[in-house]
Order: structure tokens, then C-alpha cells, then sequence
């Protein structure tokens, strides 16, 4: 792994370092925010009502499944007698 660049001490591999030369430190990147995500603000809103649908809401999605009904048992017996246990 030739393509490797090593850091020691502040120095990078084929530079050399003047004494005389303040380090300078590395500013921390501005993160910035997501434009596809809410603010913080739209996000309490759209909490009240969930209205309307968002595609970043986790509730809205699970609203819009398909996958999570109420299904019928099979073998479930039903001959039309109620059962009552005293």
C-alpha cells in the first residue's frame, strides 16, 4: 500500500516541517442540516394531527401499511352460539 499517506507529528510523508511554523489547528466542519428533514417547529406541528401526510414521519408511514391488518383467523370456529362462562 504505496497510496498510504502517514501522519507523525504534524508532518505528512514528502513535506518537511520548518521549526519556525505555527501549527495551526483544524476548524470543526459546519454541519449542516438536511434539506429533506423538518425543523424542529414542523416537526412539534405536525405532531398535533399528523395532517398532513408526511413522508418523514414515522407514524404516517405505519398509517399508510398494508401490511398490518386485522385479518381473519382461519379455523376459527363460528357456528353462531355465544358462549357466556358464569
Amino acid at each position: 500500500m504505496d497510496d498510504e499517506v502517514k501522519v507523525d507529528e504534524g508532518k505528512v510523508d514528502g513535506e518537511e516541517s520548518d521549526g519556525g511554523e505555527e501549527q495551526e489547528e483544524a476548524q470543526a466542519p459546519q454541519v449542516v442540516r438536511d434539506p429533506g428533514q423538518p425543523s424542529k417547529v414542523e416537526v412539534a406541528t405536525h405532531n398535533l394531527t399528523h395532517l398532513p401526510f408526511r413522508s418523514w414521519c414515522p407514524h404516517c408511514i405505519a398509517g399508510k401499511a398494508r401490511n398490518l391488518g386485522h385479518y381473519k383467523r382461519t379455523g376459527a370456529r363460528r357456528d353462531g352460539v355465544a358462549h357466556v362462562a358464569m
